[in-house]
């Protein structure tokens, strides 16, 4: 997706979130500009996706558009959180943050470092509930762009057992005591579409298929 072909979308929004949804690609465009993802797409189709995925959900909500869009800054560029609060906003900052692993230098290992995101997904949601939207549009763009992964099937088989171990039941339990019961049946739609394209990468003989 070009951000002529985002932009077209947005006809019908109101002046106030098409200028909120303009200053964020200005930003993402400057920070992303020149990173690939490891699929060889531009890196900036990815907070694109997301933002569009959230203005489905809400688009009364711009902080937590504007957000989706950021989510990947703090963890992949040098720009600060204090920037990002400075600009944007504390909620903006608290859903980015919420989203963002923490330094690989901070734990032993890449499963340590997984265990502390999901924590900290855990902890924020409770808070401040379109944490879990964030997410779960960052994965399912994650997942239907994981065939670009083909070279390397470890990383595929590894998302899909996150997505199958960590999301789906967060999204069929917990998140429904933080997320509004009218959202409820986004979180119905996330967990399907998560699980089927989940499930293409897994072994037919694993246990995460029941």
């Amino acid at each position: 997706m070009i951000i002529s072909e985002f932009f077209a979308r947005l006809e019908n929004l109101s002046r106030d979130l098409h200028a909120d949804i303009s200053c964020t690609v200005h930003v993402i465009s400057r920070h992303h500009r020149e990173k690939v993802r490891e699929s060889g797409e531009p890196y900036l189709e990815h907070p694109l996706d997301v933002m569009s995925q959230l203005i489905e959900i809400d688009p009364d909500d711009h902080e937590a558009i504007v957000a989706g869009g950021l989510h990947d800054l703090v963890e992949d560029t040098d720009i600060s959180p204090e920037v990002i609060a400075n600009h944007f906003g504390d909620r903006v900052i608290f859903m980015v943050m919420g989203c963002t692993k923490k330094p690989k230098e901070l734990f032993p290992n890449k499963e340590a470092r997984l265990d502390d995101l999901h924590q900290t997904i855990i902890t924020a949601a409770q808070v401040e509930y379109k944490v879990i939207f964030i997410r779960c549009a960052d994965r399912l763009h994650n997942l239907v762009t994981l065939h670009g992964l083909s070279h390397d099937p470890e990383k595929q088989l590894r998302v899909a057992q996150e997505t199958l171990g960590f999301y789906i039941p967060l999204l069929e339990n917990d998140a429904r005591l933080w997320v509004p019961e009218k959202f409820h049946p986004v979180l119905d739609q996330y967990a399907h579409r998560m699980r089927h394209h989940a499930m293409a990468y897994l072994p037919t003989n694993s246990s995460l298929t029941l």
